[in-house]
């Protein structure tokens, strides 16, 4: 038996650095590690993620503040009653830092300004009670706030602030939810009635409405809004999907626009559920974070070859390198290339790449895409497969899909392995 033990492990580190080359550019071995409550996190349920100048991590809660985090350990900042050097509220949906080193923090309460050196959140007086969603710094002093039902153009240098006007009257309804540049005039705003177009020079929004808007895009419940590298806009919503507008002139309202749904018979396309997150890596790969549809990766080749198929990752409980929750609500990813992933009552996973070089091939329970038996006696490539000697059958890993095949014993079955136990091959 500790031979066996021996060989299993033997082989067990030389699988992993067989796979090295292509575990990270293919995206099919990524691990997870996890932070939760138990490791000094004050709410498992992340809406927002941050890192400032120094390095720092910054963790928005729905229902604990914030949490600041130096690698090794979290401070908490929290709402408490009665204070004006503390957080307006406990939910925090955004963050950022400006130029000056001061951060901006959209509550359900308002903003808030947080200085480092004193240590204290300020709130400011005009936005106080105002459910902010999202904060999109212009890098000019200025800053587009969004709430859940207004816009407003802050100009933080000559404290002025300006509510943008709507084209058409108030939007009655309307939730807003996210913004994103388009050019240097014009910015997407989503909503839970369509998607807006804001035009910043006039101070005006109004419904954006395509002529080549074959989807009804202007009718859907927008989630998440995205510009990639490209300059493509990746919309994401409730209950169809995504719809990705690319243009190839500069007129707005004449996109190419692509649907990217789940489609049940294909393994390989998006997980369904709410389009909550996305993240352009910097190898190109675009993160998708899905409400119970766990994350979905596209490759910067299939993206660039306009291949929608997507890895999936999803929480596995008998494998503690799986990410934590299937509701990914945010994605960042650090100055050292780390992902990190905000979820819904799973805490903070963080991927990092050198983490992931090295992949673990064992059995998981219920797992039909894992080794079917521990113990390992040989193993050969052929073409793009692996086999996979055991004490249970042979294994097939195809390196390309990441998937198994498995081949047993079968005393019914003439055509089948002699034994379950393979202890070398002859090509």
């Amino acid at each position: 038996m500790k031979y066996k033990v021996k060989i299993f492990l033997f082989f067990s580190i030389l699988i992993s650095f067989w796979l090295v080359s292509i575990s990270y550019a293919q995206l099919n071995n990524l691990r997870f590690k996890g932070y939760s409550d138990i490791d000094g996190l004050s709410q498992n349920w992340i809406r927002c993620i941050y890192q400032d100048s120094c390095g720092f991590m910054w963790f928005g809660t729905q229902d604990a503040g914030i949490n600041r985090f130096d690698g090794f350990e979290f401070v908490t900042y929290n709402y408490k009653i009665k204070t004006n050097t503390d957080l307006s509220s406990k939910t925090v949906n955004t963050i950022f830092e400006d130029e000056e080193g001061s951060f901006w923090i959209g509550t359900q309460e308002g903003i808030d300004v947080y200085h480092r050196e004193l240590n204290d959140f300020i709130p400011y007086p005009f936005f106080r009670d105002k459910y902010i969603t999202s904060l999109y710094n212009l890098d000019n002093g200025e800053i587009i706030v969004v709430s859940d039902e207004e816009i407003f153009l802050h100009n933080t240098l000559l404290e002025k602030i300006q509510p943008f006007t709507i084209e058409s009257g108030k939007i009655e309804g309307d939730f807003l939810t996210s913004v994103i540049k388009i050019n240097n005039s014009n910015y997407f705003i989503g909503s839970s009635k369509g998607l807006l177009l804001l035009d910043l020079p006039s101070l005006t929004i109004s419904k954006y409405v395509s002529r080549n808007d074959f989807y009804s895009i202007s009718n859907k419940v927008i989630t998440s809004l995205f510009k990639d590298n490209e300059n493509e806009i990746w919309i994401g919503t409730r209950d169809n999907g995504i719809y990705l507008l690319q243009y190839n002139n500069k007129n707005l309202n004449e996109p190419l626009i692509k649907h990217i749904k789940n489609k049940p018979i294909n393994s390989m396309s998006i997980s369904e559920g709410a389009i909550l997150s996305f993240l352009q890596d910097k190898s190109g790969n675009i993160w998708i974070g899905i409400e119970n549809g766990g994350v979905c990766i596209l490759s910067s080749i299939n993206l660039k070859n306009n291949v929608y198929k997507f890895q999936h990752y999803n929480h596995n409980p008998f494998d503690n390198t799986s990410i934590s929750s299937n509701s990914v609500y945010s994605l960042y990813e650090d100055k050292e290339g780390t992902i990190w992933i905000g979820t819904f009552n799973g805490g903070i996973n963080l991927c990092n790449k050198y983490q992931s070089k090295f992949r673990h091939i064992k059995p998981i329970p219920y797992d039909k895409n894992s080794l079917n038996n521990l113990f390992i006696n040989a193993f050969t490539q052929v073409d793009n497969e692996i086999l996979i000697g055991t004490e249970g059958g042979l294994n097939i890993l195809n390196k390309e899909t990441n998937t198994f095949r498995y081949f047993v014993h079968d005393g019914n079955n003439k055509n089948s392995l002699g034994a379950d136990a393979v202890w070398s091959f002859l090509l």
